[in-house]
This record gives C-alpha cells, sequence and structure tokens, in this order.
C-alpha cells in the first residue's frame, strides 16, 4: 500500500470504531425495545391481589387539579421546562440541543382507574409521564414565572448546553379524566384499595391513554425503527474500508496491465530431444 492509502487505512478504522458504537448502541437499544413489547403484550390479567397487571380502563372522573403551567383541569399532570439552543457543525449545518432546567407536577395523592367494575389506585408518585402520551409544547422567549424556575436551575441547564441560547420550550402531559388507558403493573397483596405497584419486569408502572394493542405496536414498531438504523449505520461504518479496497485493487490492476511484455523470441528454446 502507498502511504496516502495507508493514512487513508487508518482513518477508516477509526471511523468504523465510532459508526461500529453507534451500530451497537442502536442494536441494543432494539433489543430491549423488542423484550419490553414482549412483555407488554402478555395476555390481559384478571384483578387480584399480589398478581401481575393487566388491563384496559378508564381514568376515573370527577376529582381535577390544575394543570402547573397551562391550568387545564385534569387529574394528573407533569410540565418540564427546556433550555433550548442552536449550533452548527463543520458542514454549517444547524442543529438544536436541550437541557431539562425543571420539572413541575399536579395531582392528587392518588389516580383513580376504574376497570372491570373496580377502582385501582395508582399513587401519584408512581406515575411516569410518558414520551407516548399525548402532550403540549409551547415554546417562549422568557421563562414563565409560573413554573418557578429558579435561577440556579436556569444557570445549570445553560452551561450545560452546546451553543448559543435559541428559546425556552415548555413540554406538559396531561391524564384528564374519563380518557381510556392502558394499565401494565402489579397490585398490592394488601386489604383495601387496588394499590398498583411497579411491574416486577418492567420496573415500572405503564400507564399508556390508549389500547394494549396500540401501545404494543408502537413499542415494536419503536425497535423496528432501531434495528434499521442499526443496519444503516453498519453500511457506514463499513464504506470507507469497502472503498480503500476497490481502490487498491484497481491499482493493483492498473500496475499488473503496465508491466512490460517479454519481446517476441525471447523465450528459451525448446528441447525437443534431438541434436
Amino acid at each position: 500500500m502507498s502511504r496516502n492509502e495507508k493514512i487513508f487505512a487508518v482513518i477508516a478504522l477509526l471511523w468504523l470504531a465510532i459508526w461500529s458504537a453507534g451500530t451497537a448502541a442502536f442494536f441494543r437499544e432494539a433489543n430491549e425495545q423488542a423484550a419490553e413489547g414482549e412483555l407488554l403484550a402478555r395476555p390481559p390479567t384478571p384483578i387480584e391481589r399480589g398478581a401481575a397487571l393487566r388491563v384496559e380502563g378508564v381514568i376515573e372522573d370527577g376529582r381535577v387539579v390544575a394543570a402547573p403551567f397551562s391550568k387545564t383541569a385534569c387529574v394528573a399532570a407533569e410540565a418540564r421546562l427546556y433550555y433550548v439552543t442552536w449550533y452548527q457543525d463543520s458542514d454549517d449545518k444547524t442543529h438544536y440541543d436541550s437541557k431539562l432546567v425543571t420539572t413541575k407536577r399536579a395531582g392528587l395523592s392518588d389516580i383513580g382507574i376504574v376497570a372491570d367494575g373496580q377502582r385501582l389506585s395508582l399513587p401519584l408518585d408512581r406515575w411516569v409521564a410518558s414520551n407516548r402520551a399525548k402532550q403540549t409544547t409551547t415554546t417562549m422567549d422568557e421563562p414563565p414565572a409560573v413554573l418557578g424556575a429558579t435561577a440556579e436551575e436556569l444557570s445549570r441547564a445553560a452551561g450545560a448546553a452546546r451553543g448559543s441560547f435559541h428559546q425556552f420550550e415548555v413540554v406538559e402531559v396531561l391524564l384528564l379524566g374519563g380518557s381510556p388507558v392502558f394499565v401494565a403493573g402489579a397490585l398490592s397483596s394488601s386489604d383495601g384499595p387496588f394499590v398498583i405497584e411497579p411491574d416486577r419486569d418492567l420496573g415500572r408502572v405503564e400507564l399508556y391513554p390508549g389500547t394494549q394493542a396500540a401501545l404494543v405496536e408502537d413499542v415494536r414498531g419503536s425497535s423496528k425503527g432501531m434495528r434499521i438504523a442499526g443496519f444503516v449505520f453498519a453500511g457506514l461504518a463499513v464504506t470507507p474500508l469497502v472503498v480503500l479496497a476497490i481502490v487498491v485493487s484497481r491499482r493493483r490492476l492498473r500496475q499488473k496491465a503496465q508491466r512490460p511484455m517479454a519481446p517476441p523470441g525471447s523465450a528459451l528454446p525448446i528441447d525437443d530431444g534431438r541434436e
């Protein structure tokens, strides 16, 4: 290999290492999503104390609070304030970054869920405001006073963000009374109200605003998307090495074609055994 080809080979190997790490991350996430999809797809369960829980129901209506940001009447809500920045890469392409400033929640002590004629109780602190839930996004130039972000929180987010300030962004997730939901978790074995606990395999309570089938399709779709991205990264990872192999092969073929051929009559005489 020539000196330039050796340099290109080193660059190609570094490229391979970086993009292979990304490939592994995508496939790992795809596998985790696929495993989670299987857990969430388990058959619906009867409501039994101390047992796993997979049921569809509705959010209990009647008790409401005001959402932290929009002040919408709801059963529970979570508002997250982000500090958003922008920057340009080496190709002058604009990218955006965001850092969480603060999170505010509103709700009563528990979220009531009616399923199979029974009332299930989800303690507010066990509610995970999933990114799959319906949410609203609002942008602004100044942090909203209603969320009460402190100077320390704002400074920490600004120091961690990359690039120049672009805007503030509030993402608010609402749980509305009467909304259909799917619950994956477990039920407490204690007497009294049916209290929902984290699923032993998921490690959390999944409260999805929709049906079980829709959630499973969503999770499996995410897994498929991650796997496709992994294959794309794998292809990009080996591209420089493939290019190098093609360049080296063509150079060697040209060198072989350019080698001088022996002139006519220069071959050694053939000994046919006659004198």
